[in-house]
C-alpha cells in the first residue's frame, strides 16, 4: 500500500508538470473521487507486475527482487543526499542567501551534511556487496541512461516544477475546484 501511495503520488506530480509520457491522462483528477485515478491504477498495476515478474527472474543466481530492493535503498538514500549536497554548495551564495525561519547555522548544517554524505557512501558500499553486486551495474547504468535521455531529449522539453505566478494560478485553480464540490478549504 505504501508503495502504491508513494508511486501514484510521484506519477501524478510528474505528470502534472509534464514530465511523463501520457501526462495529460495521468494528471487528471477524478471529479467524483477527487483523486488521480489513472495514476493510482498505473502505480498499482506496475507494482503487481513488478513483484510477479521479479519472482520469476534471477541474475547470476540472485533474485531480481533482491537486486531491486538493494537498488531501491540506494536510490532512496541518494534522494536524501542530493538536496543536502546541493544545499551545501548553495549556502551563502546568491541562490540561497536568505535562510528560512528555522535555521541551524552553517556549521551544524555542514557537519550534518558531511555525516549524511558519509552515511550514504556507507549504505552504497553495503548495498553493492554480494549477492547484490548487480546493484552497482544497475545504478551506474541508470545514471548513464538518465544522462543520455536528459541531454538528448528532455532538457529542452521538460521545464521542471512550476515557479512563482504558475504556482499561484495552480493554487487558485485548486481552491476553485474545492469550492465547486463543497469543500471550504482553510
Amino acid at each position: 500500500l505504501a508503495t502504491v501511495t508513494s508511486a501514484s503520488r510521484m506519477i501524478f506530480a510528474f505528470s502534472r508538470d509534464g514530465g511523463l509520457p501520457g501526462s495529460a491522462a495521468l494528471a487528471k483528477v477524478s471529479p467524483t473521487y477527487r483523486t488521480p485515478v489513472a495514476a493510482i491504477w498505473t502505480a498499482s498495476i506496475l507494482s503487481v507486475l513488478f513483484v510477479w515478474g521479479s519472482t520469476l527472474v534471477s541474475v547470476a543466481g540472485t533474485s531480481a527482487y533482491t537486486i531491486v530492493v538493494s537498488c531501491t535503498v540506494i536510490f532512496l538514500f541518494l534522494s536524501f543526499t542530493v538536496p543536502i549536497v546541493l544545499g551545501m554548495l548553495a549556502w551563502g551564495t546568491p541562490k540561497w542567501d536568505k535562510m528560512g525561519p528555522w535555521n541551524m547555522g552553517r556549521g551544524i548544517f555542514m557537519l550534518f551534511g558531511v555525516l549524511s554524505i558519509l552515511s550514504m557512501i556507507l549504505i552504497f558500499v553495503i548495498g553493492i556487496q554480494p549477492p547484490n553486486d548487480w546493484a552497482l551495474y544497475i545504478t551506474v547504468s541508470f545514471f548513464i541512461l538518465t544522462a543520455i535521455v536528459w541531454f538528448a531529449f528532455e532538457r529542452n522539453r521538460f521545464q521542471g516544477p512550476p515557479l512563482g505566478d504558475i504556482i499561484a494560478a495552480r493554487q487558485a485553480a485548486i481552491k476553485a475546484a474545492e469550492q465547486a464540490v463543497g469543500e471550504t478549504g482553510h
